[in-house]
């Protein structure tokens, strides 16, 4: 009772890996536009889902994970910018803050190595700070004539956080930001509940901020 094939080719690292066989019980049942919606979405989120696993955090030892949250509390987080270009005309308009620990010795951790080792509430302090020093670089910046905003990664986790908003309006009032010139990049990392997660976006909305979808990364 097969009337129909598709294969679907699998990447990985940019090459085909394996392929994807579908067999249709209907003549043509693949080749219409629906059956072509379908097929593109299929090999997107398989390709999708075998990158995260890939992609999964690494294990971080306690002694070490102990170690960066010291880190992160005695002043070793540093907030790392890059420029976002318009490409249409060339114009700087934003930057997005990235978050780097810095060890006693000098030496730059990634995000991908100490993020794994933060807990919910080591995550709201690293936001927290985070967004201080980012803003005040922002502050810095505005006044001397630069027409920019600044995008930062935002935690599930810290969203969900009942005081996140004020958290946000505080240190927006304190640098005198307008909230419009702040990008809040809602981060995919974390499974949360959809109406909760609805809610809090909404509350930061009426505040003025921006929102973003982060490519799945933890920059």
């Amino acid at each position: 009772n097969i009337r129909s094939m598709a294969a679907i080719p699998l990447m990985r690292a940019g090459q085909t890996d394996s392929v994807l066989v579908l067999y249709g019980a209907y003549p043509n049942q693949f080749d219409t536009q629906q059956g072509h919606t379908f097929l593109a979405a299929l090999q997107n989120r398989w390709n999708l889902v075998d990158d995260l696993l890939r992609k999964r955090a690494p294990v971080v030892g306690q002694r070490e994970a102990a170690q960066y949250r010291q880190w992160l509390y005695a002043d070793g987080l540093r907030m790392f910018v890059q420029p976002v270009v318009d490409l249409g005309d060339g114009r700087l308009s934003k930057v997005e803050a990235l978050a780097r620990l810095v060890s006693p010795e000098g030496k730059v951790i990634a995000p991908g190595q100490f993020l794994p080792a933060l807990r919910e509430a080591d995550l709201d302090a690293l936001f927290r700070m985070g967004l201080s020093q980012s803003l005040e670089r922002l502050a810095h910046w505005r006044a001397q004539g630069m027409d920019i905003d600044l995008s930062i990664n935002l935690p599930p986790s810290t969203l969900l956080h009942p005081d996140c908003t004020q958290w946000i309006q505080q240190s927006l009032r304190e640098q005198a930001i307008a909230p419009q010139h702040l990008v809040l990049e809602l981060l995919e990392s974390q499974e949360v509940d959809e109406t909760l997660r609805d809610e809090a976006i909404s509350r930061l909305g009426q505040l003025g901020v921006q929102f973003a979808i982060d490519d799945l990364g933890s920059a």
